[in-house]
């Protein structure tokens, strides 16, 4: 499912555990009964055909990890060297930063 609403994306970024890592970044709060993500994208990412690219494979790795993501709500901000990535490579840094991002939120 996704995030659409600007208080439940003002709500995680308030709350919500952050981590930066080198192809995107992560916003993870838990709690969540269904896992949502929302994705934010400026322009100066790219064209519109580059940045619905990025949004189409970064929705086909959450779904196809979401036992992973259960109990949880995250935004994902990919950064400009994401750009003309694989969709192996955005799904493996989308897990690996969402991993780091439950153990900084464990850890604390």
């Amino acid at each position: 499912m996704r995030l659409k609403k600007r208080s439940d994306f003002a709500r995680i970024y308030r709350s919500g555990t952050a981590r930066r890592g080198d192809l995107l970044s992560l916003y993870v709060v838990a709690g969540a009964t269904v896992p949502r993500m929302g994705i934010v994208l400026p322009r100066h990412f790219g064209t519109a055909v580059e940045r619905n690219r990025m949004k189409r494979l970064l929705r086909e790795a959450f779904r196809r990890n979401r036992s992973l993501f259960a109990g949880r709500e995250m935004i994902v901000r990919p950064h400009a060297d994401c750009k003309g990535r694989t969709a192996v490579e955005v799904e493996r840094a989308l897990t690996d930063e969402f991993r780091r991002a439950v153990e900084t939120e464990v850890a604390e």
